[in-house]
C-alpha cells in the first residue's frame, strides 16, 4: 500500500491510502497517524481511501483502533472518497455508523 499524508491550513490532516490496505500496512500506518495524534493543531484526520483497491479485516481492526487513540486524543476520524469493494466492506461491517464519511 501506498501512503502520503498532510495537514492543512484548518486542523485537518488527511491520510491518502492507495492499493492493499491489510496486516502488511499495519507499521506504516500507524507511523502515518500517529504525529497526527500527538500534533495539538489537528482536530480531524481524514483517511482518503479513494485509491484502496482492497481491504481485509486487519484494515478493519486497524482503522478501529485509530478510532479509539483519535477519540482519547479528543480528535474524530473521517472516511474519505471510500467507493467500490472498499466501501462496500465497510457498510457490511457497519462502519458508517462509527466513523463519518465524507
Amino acid at each position: 500500500m501506498n501512503q502520503s499524508s498532510e495537514n492543512k491550513p484548518d486542523s485537518i490532516a488527511t491520510l491518502r491510502l492507495s492499493g492493499r490496505f491489510d496486516f502488511n500496512c499495519f507499521k506504516s500506518f500507524q507511523n502515518q497517524y500517529e504525529p497526527h495524534l500527538a500534533d495539538p493543531q489537528v482536530e480531524t484526520i481524514d483517511i482518503n481511501m479513494a485509491g484502496v483497491s482492497y481491504l481485509d479485516s486487519s484494515a478493519l481492526g486497524m482503522l478501529m483502533l485509530l478510532r479509539e487513540k483519535a477519540e482519547t486524543a479528543g480528535k474524530r476520524v473521517r472516511i474519505a472518497q471510500c467507493q467500490g469493494m472498499a466501501r462496500d466492506i465497510l457498510d457490511l461491517a457497519n462502519f458508517h455508523k462509527r466513523f463519518e464519511f465524507v
